[in-house]
């Protein structure tokens, strides 16, 4: 909102949804640009088909996607490199000892970020020579967190002891955490658990949660210094493409110390 008043724009927030009428025809930008008589956009939905933008480059309009990289049409962009996060946080674990993972979260058929971690996890695993368990990898929709006690009850149950549960974001991460108290299982002795974002809650829940940070006041001042560049200069034939590494967040939902308690034998929850 800052370098928006600097540069004289006014933000108009537009909530999307899937089942707004115009969404699946791939109407949603423009009809609202024209609608709204507006003069550019920042675009956050990352499910958002790139045919949408593809009408704002016919009208001419100045639009920056976040939090996605554009493959298939030519435009500004602001991604996050979730491949390189979740690659770092799970070789961070494995430095630590750590050898049986579970996953919970997320859509990989709706989200590219959601695939971007998972490669992440995979290739970090692979390095290893640590096979990814099918049965211990759960997708889970994000707007669902609240009703995933039961699947990560049994996840919790499939993982040896001591294991790790990296979660999608710091919401399941947060899910996971209470029901291993309701299990009476230790964190981080037991089960240590990851999220991704470093919203409030991975720092205000016990123990602490380690996490992937992202700089979202940077991301939103690049967002905007971008859409006033291109309004000042409306010729410019390049496009500004920048890729963001999340920075590692250690709390106490892990266990630093796991390779000095020499763990001989772990003890598989029933």
């Amino acid at each position: 909102m800052q370098t928006a008043d600097s540069l004289g724009f006014e933000l108009i927030l537009l909530p999307y949804d899937d089942n707004l009428d115009g969404v699946r025809e791939g109407l949603f930008c423009i009809d609202n640009v024209l609608r709204k008589k507006l003069g550019s956009m920042i675009i956050a939905v990352e499910e958002i088909d790139e045919v949408e933008l593809e009408h704002l480059n016919e009208h001419m309009i100045p639009f920056v996607m976040i939090n996605k990289e554009l493959n298939d049409v030519q435009g500004d962009w602001i991604a996050i490199d979730w491949e390189i996060g979740m690659y770092k946080i799970v070789k961070y674990l494995i430095d630590l000892g750590y050898r049986d993972f579970g996953y919970l979260g997320g859509l990989l058929g709706k989200f590219p970020s959601d695939r971007q971690k998972y490669i992440g996890v995979k290739r970090a695993l692979s390095e290893a020579g640590i096979a990814m368990t099918l049965d211990l990898f759960v997708e889970w929709a994000y707007e669902k967190r609240n009703e995933v006690s039961k699947t990560a009850e049994e996840l919790l149950k499939m993982i040896p002891r001591p294991g790790v549960i990296i979660c999608a974001d710091d919401h399941f991460g947060a899910q996971v955490i209470k029901i291993c108290y309701q299990l009476g299982l230790r964190i981080p002795q037991d089960i240590a658990v990851t999220g991704t974002g470093d919203f409030n809650i991975a720092s205000n829940i016990y123990p602490g949660l380690t996490t992937l940070y992202i700089d979202r006041y940077k991301i939103g001042q690049q967002a905007m210094m971008i859409i006033g560049s291109t309004k000042a200069n409306s010729k410019r034939s390049d496009y500004a493409q920048i890729k963001i590494e999340p920075e590692l967040v250690i709390r106490g939902s892990i266990d630093s110390m796991l390779n000095s308690q020499k763990v001989q034998q772990r003890d598989t929850f029933a």
